[in-house]
């Protein structure tokens, strides 16, 4: 499939045409094993922040590149794409890495006429209605900004009156850029300790405040919504709120061709892609939990296409590729809480992993801080 106009800006949507859905599973294999190429070298060099590079498969070198939202620009971008290829079973020799779906991409390339374009697709909360959770739980509706743009600019390398590449030397350039506030609906199910426990409101018959040492860590949590329910007997209370998550990325690529005679052309190719986004917890842990993560991925990439006759052809590929990961949770102010430092509080250094357990009433409350200087928080509450 090639020069394909396209409605969505991930490539591992063209698995639906293969029947799959993203990431798709390929002879009963998990999608770990997968492999991706681009321009004929791996493009399974993906990383995984936080605990994903310790307990699951970011190490392994098995992942395919991604960005921190998820999407596939760390591969490549689509207006950069010229062509691609899926196998799904009989492959041939060079594809004995991973026995899942083989996945190839090759990018576009310069000619001798100038070619460009440009985009922006653009949402706006402005033209959505509030979701049906906030509304249900009367919570004002969160920003909502997506701005995807970009453009190509490709064409024969040409310096006036020093060099003509002409049917020679071309260039290709691709740079894709996203900026997302991406809203989070409200729930029910966030509960908080009360006024009582945080020894900020009237207690009832029986209840007394959390002592002083506990306070740090009772106010770390959101304050309890005016209009959430309040379960008196086990000093809970709801945190009704709704917010928005930031994340960006910057991919950038380019290549340049060289038709050395009609028998023999090489290539280069850089790539850069930078992403960053920061969630906050939800579920089991409090939305005072913001998780930032921020990835780096570079690629440097040379061919040389050779066809020496007939029957005798040659394809040569170098690649070296760099992938920094990183993640850092913290407790932060939001919804009325104030930001904790359990490491600073019980004493011990910046490399600790202290885990703070709160047992009242038949609920759990769970502050955990992980080995980064920076916090990094869960609350958990259930009933036994």
């Amino acid at each position: 499939m090639n020069h394909t106009t396209l409605r969505f800006r991930r490539v591992r949507h063209f698995a639906y045409r293969h029947g799959g859905p993203l990431d798709p599973y390929f002879t009963r294999q998990r999608t770990e094993s997968n492999y991706y190429t681009v321009d004929g070298v791996s493009g399974n060099v993906g990383a995984a922040p936080g605990l994903g590079m310790l307990l699951g498969a970011g190490p392994s070198g098995s992942v395919a590149a991604a960005t921190t939202l998820g999407t596939t620009q760390a591969l490549v971008s689509v207006d950069d794409l010229q062509e691609f290829r899926v196998q799904s079973s009989t492959y041939s020799a060079e594809y004995g890495r991973s026995p899942g779906g083989q996945f190839a991409f090759d990018t576009k390339s310069g000619t001798n006429q100038w070619h460009g374009t440009a985009y922006d697709y653009l949402r706006n909360d402005y033209f959505d209605a509030n979701d049906w959770f906030n509304n249900y739980l009367g919570v004002k509706e969160p920003a909502l900004r997506q701005n995807d743009f970009g453009g190509t600019l490709g064409g024969p390398v040409r310096v006036p009156a020093v060099y003509n590449g002409k049917d020679k030397t071309f260039f290709f350039v691709s740079y894709e850029g996203l900026r997302l506030i991406q809203p989070q609906e409200a729930t029910n199910n966030e509960f908080v300790p009360d006024l009582c426990m945080r020894g900020m409101g009237a207690c009832p018959s029986g209840r007394n405040p959390g002592s002083s040492a506990l306070q740090p860590v009772l106010n770390a949590f959101p304050l309890p919504s005016p209009s959430g329910l309040d379960d008196a007997t086990n000093g809970l209370a709801q945190f009704l709120g709704a917010w928005s998550n930031p994340s960006s990325l910057n991919s950038t690529s380019v290549r340049v061709d060289e038709k050395i005679n009609d028998k023999l052309r090489v290539f280069f190719r850089f790539s850069d892609t930078a992403s960053s986004s920061a969630v906050r917890a939800t579920g089991g842990s409090p939305p005072t939990q913001d998780t930032k993560t921020a990835s780096s991925l570079r690629t440097y990439t040379a061919g040389v296409s050779g066809a020496f006759s007939s029957r005798l052809s040659n394809e040569f590929r170098l690649n070296y590729s760099s992938n920094l990961a990183t993640s850092r949770a913290a407790i932060d102010a939001f919804g009325g809480s104030t930001p904790v430092d359990l490491g600073q509080l019980v004493g011990l250094g910046p490399d600790s992993s202290p885990v703070f357990g709160l047992f009242y009433g038949g609920i759990t409350f769970n502050w955990s801080r992980d080995s980064n200087p920076a916090l990094s928080g869960s609350g958990i509450w259930s009933t036994p």
